[in-house]
C-alpha cells in the first residue's frame, strides 16, 4: 500500500527542481539565472546619428553584452517608443524630426545599460533647379561691356554655365556673366546659361545684345588745312599794299 507514496517521494525532488528553475531560484542551461554567475547588460556598440531626406529611413542599432534575455526599450527625446523592443528601431522621417535623439535602454535581470543619445538630420526633398528670372536684353555702344544675370531655385549647391550663340563660355560659371569690350561684329548675339545641381539642369531663354556704332562714327574730324605759303621778300612788299587796299 505504501509503493505509490514511495514513487512520488522519488519524483518530488525533481519536480521542486523544475519549479525553482522556472521561478528563476536555480540556474539551469536555457532558463534565467539570477545567481552570481548572471551579468547585467553593458553596451559594446552605440547607436550613431543619422542623416536622411524627407520620407527616408532612419535606422538605429545597439549591440550589448550580458546575461540573456536582454530586453530593449528605445526612447525618442527621452520618451519610450510603442512598439521599439528589439535591438534595432527603423523610423520614416518627417520634417519635424530634425534634431530629435534616439536612445535605447537594454536591460535583464541583473541590470540596465543606458544607450548614448544618436541625434537625426532631416533634410529637405532635393528639387531640381528652376530659373525665377531669366537673363534680358542689353543694348549698349561698341566699345562697351554689357552684364547678363539670372536667378535660380533649387538644391544647393547650384552650378552655372553661360553660353554665347549656343556655345560655353570657358570661367563664365557665376549667376552673372559681363562681356569683354563689343564690338559691331558682336551685335545680334544671342546669349543665355544653363544651371544644374545634383537633381536636374534647365536652360534660360537667350537674351540679345544690340551694339551700335558710336555716333557720327568716330570721333570728330578736323577740317583739312590749307598748307602755307613761304614769305618771299616779293610777297613781303605787297602785303602793305593789300591791307590799305582792305581798308575803307
Amino acid at each position: 500500500m505504501l509503493r505509490p507514496h514511495t514513487r512520488l517521494a522519488g519524483t518530488l525532488p525533481l519536480f521542486c527542481t523544475l519549479l525553482l528553475a522556472a521561478c528563476g531560484q536555480v540556474g539551469i542551461s536555457g532558463l534565467p539565472d539570477n545567481g552570481s554567475s548572471a551579468v547585467a547588460p553593458t553596451i559594446t556598440q552605440q547607436p550613431t546619428g543619422q542623416s536622411v531626406t524627407v520620407g527616408a529611413v532612419a535606422n538605429f542599432s545597439v549591440a550589448a553584452a550580458g546575461s540573456t534575455p536582454l530586453a530593449y526599450q528605445w526612447n525618442k527625446n527621452g520618451s519610450a517608443i510603442p512598439g521599439a523592443i528589439s535591438p534595432s528601431y527603423s523610423t520614416t522621417a518627417a520634417p519635424e524630426d530634425d534634431g530629435a535623439t534616439f536612445a535605447v535602454l537594454v536591460s535583464n535581470t541583473v541590470g540596465s545599460a543606458q544607450s548614448g543619445a544618436a541625434p537625426l538630420h532631416v533634410t529637405p526633398t532635393p528639387t531640381a533647379p528652376a530659373i525665377t528670372a531669366q537673363p534680358a536684353a542689353q543694348s549698349i555702344t561698341s566699345g562697351q561691356t554689357a552684364t547678363f544675370g539670372v536667378v535660380a531655385s533649387g538644391t544647393s549647391p547650384l552650378s552655372y554655365q553661360w553660353q554665347k550663340n549656343g556655345v560655353a563660355l570657358a570661367g563664365a560659371t557665376a549667376a552673372s556673366y559681363t562681356t569683354p569690350a563689343a564690338s559691331s561684329a558682336d551685335n545680334g548675339t544671342l546669349f543665355s546659361v544653363v544651371v544644374s545641381n545634383s537633381v536636374g539642369t534647365v536652360a534660360s531663354v537667350s537674351a540679345q545684345l544690340t551694339v551700335t556704332a558710336v555716333a557720327g562714327g568716330g570721333p570728330p574730324r578736323l577740317p583739312a588745312s590749307r598748307p602755307i605759303k613761304a614769305l618771299t621778300p616779293d610777297r613781303a612788299r605787297l602785303l602793305p599794299s593789300r591791307r590799305a587796299a582792305a581798308l575803307p
